[in-house]
């Protein structure tokens, strides 16, 4: 496969962006753009444009973890073409406990650093399988 860009990385309608549930637009460009990078498909003009839309952060509930679901919607366009080659919600999910940070809100930020990153493995490995 060539290329890839980055086009941008956006939220669905739904999701506020006043969230404590809020994935760092930019953080996670970088995440993506870096694993794009290490894979070798990554470069700021590339023939392929990556779009990643994120549909939905789901926090179920419980004392002693803190588990956030996340689902994005990864469309990968062939510039050259004009045509989608690539569509697919990935679902991704990762969970944090007591252990790994006594206060809620860290572990809650580390739950959705961890769905993200799972995410865009699962995108890379989808990927690959083209």
């Amino acid at each position: 496969m060539d290329e890839v860009s980055l086009a941008h990385t956006t939220r669905g309608q739904q999701l506020n962006t006043h969230s404590l549930s809020e994935i760092g637009m930019e953080d996670f460009d970088i995440a993506l753009k870096e694993s794009l990078r290490v894979q070798g498909l990554f470069s700021e003009d590339g023939r392929f444009k990556l779009q990643v839309r994120i549909l939905k952060i789901l926090q179920p509930q419980s004392n002693s973890e803190t588990k956030v679901i996340t689902h994005m919607l990864y469309t990968l366009v062939d510039s050259k073409r004009d045509k989608v080659v690539f569509k697919e919600t990935i679902i991704a999910d990762h969970t944090t406990h007591v252990t790994d940070a006594l206060i809620l809100m860290r572990r809650l930020r580390l739950a959705i650093e961890g769905s993200g990153k799972r995410s865009i493995a699962q995108f890379l490995e989808q990927l690959s399988k083209r």
